[in-house]
């Protein structure tokens, strides 16, 4: 049925990134398992990023149901611009995509295998690769997670522990049950403490993302 919610929601956010938005766009079209919703927000860009995205997205007739947006005036935030996004999604699952990195094709996939596994999954986050220039996946950055047996609520209360955003999915829930993301909070330390408070948080043990280490990226 055409107004089914989607099981994901994958949400893919763009600032001056003309020269790599596409390969990022690319990457989440091309994602293996079922169809899905993608939201496609632009953050006032400056640059070219929003014509490359309209050129991308010209004629789109593959599996995805694709919203593209841009706002008027940039957000301040990755937090800001997600309290603008998040309300405009219908998944189960909303996955995080910056438009300057690069997910591998199974990405989708080995999340969603995670929240099967476990019913009281709440977040699940993966390791990540640094991208060559050649774009291929490089040294591997393992993303500190809770041990195992381990209570996420007082490890993700810390204030050195996050799970990083470019690899994070969470379950719906998490984002309705406590309102708006505080816009000065960075949302991988905000978004998976609020999971872990609803139930368990996993690590896939992967890198299912190439990150660019840029001094203006999203990542960093």
């Amino acid at each position: 049925m055409a107004d089914q919610a989607p099981a994901v929601t994958a949400i893919l956010l763009s600032c001056n990134c003309a020269g790599v938005i596409s390969a990022a766009l690319q990457s989440v079209l091309g994602q293996q398992g079922p169809p899905l919703e993608v939201l496609v927000s632009d953050d006032a860009s400056t640059d070219d990023t929003f014509a490359v995205l309209e050129r991308e997205l010209a004629g789109y007739s593959g599996p995805h149901h694709v919203l593209l947006r841009r706002r008027a005036q940039n957000s301040g935030s990755k937090s800001a611009h997600l309290n603008e996004v998040f309300p405009l999604s219908r998944g189960r699952y909303l996955v995080s995509f910056d438009g300057d990195d690069v997910s591998e094709p199974q990405r989708v996939q080995r999340l969603l295998a995670a929240f099967a596994a476990d019913p009281r999954a709440r977040a699940v986050y993966s390791d990540y690769s640094i991208m060559d220039p050649a774009g291929r996946a490089g040294a591997r950055r393992r993303v500190r997670h809770p041990p195992a047996g381990t209570d996420p609520r007082p490890w993700f209360a810390r204030i050195d522990a996050f799970a990083s955003g470019t690899t994070l999915a969470v379950r719906r829930e998490v984002v309705e049950v406590f309102g708006p993301l505080d816009p000065q909070v960075h949302e991988d330390v905000a978004l998976p403490f609020r999971a872990a408070l609803l139930g368990t948080v996993h690590h896939v043990d992967e890198p299912l993302v190439r990150v660019r280490r840029r001094g203006d990226s999203l990542t960093a």
